[in-house]
């Protein structure tokens, strides 16, 4: 067998091992676990009002900038209902009574003179800085804020983004944060 072939066949098989003993993970405690099954063929659904105890519908205002495909993201924020559009790499903004306010596509995106490609949106966060409310709409490079009529803010180079942190007790902190790396 050729030199080459067998160092493959052994990394090939280092790699398993390595990925099978990463994948284990510690013992779950399943005392106060229920187990509910169901029975497809018998299955019912419910009413929403045996589900929830009130139910708005909220018709959104449509208009040709409005127009929106896909909805990635959807968050009510304070008295705005925020839509992230996938097919169109777009944020935008409706009242809570469905009125449209703005959309912030690729063309209110800032882009630096360096940057060969025009900049893409990849999903938004709210975040709230110094008292204020922001969108935050992460680009290839950087993240854009916007605020919640969708007026440009500022531009953040070089950041570190999370949004939640599991324990090893398998809690969850949910804490949302932008930090310059430069800082």
């Amino acid at each position: 067998m050729k030199p080459l072939k067998l160092f493959l066949y052994v990394l090939l098989y280092a790699q398993s091992l390595t990925l099978s003993t990463f994948a284990q993970t510690g013992k779950v405690d399943s005392s106060n676990i229920v187990t509910l099954r169901i029975d497809p063929q018998s299955a019912r659904g419910a009413a929403v009002s045996q589900i929830f105890d009130e139910v708005k519908f909220i018709p959104l205002e449509t208009t040709k900038e409005s127009l929106f495909g896909n909805i990635a993201q959807l968050k009510v924020a304070g008295n705005k209902l925020i839509i992230y559009d996938y097919d169109t790499k777009a944020v935008l903004l409706f009242s809570n009574e469905g009125k449209f306010i703005t959309k912030i596509d690729a063309a209110r995106l800032q882009t630096d003179k360096e940057d060969k490609e025009k900049a893409q949106s990849y999903g938004f966060m709210t975040v709230i800085e110094e008292g204020k409310d922001y969108i935050v709409i992460f680009t290839n490079n950087n993240a854009q804020y916007f605020t919640f009529e969708g007026k440009f803010v500022k531009k953040v180079k070089n950041f570190n983004y999370s949004d939640g942190i599991t324990m090893a007790d398998g809690n969850v902190t949910v804490k949302q944060f932008i930090q310059n790396k430069s800082n």
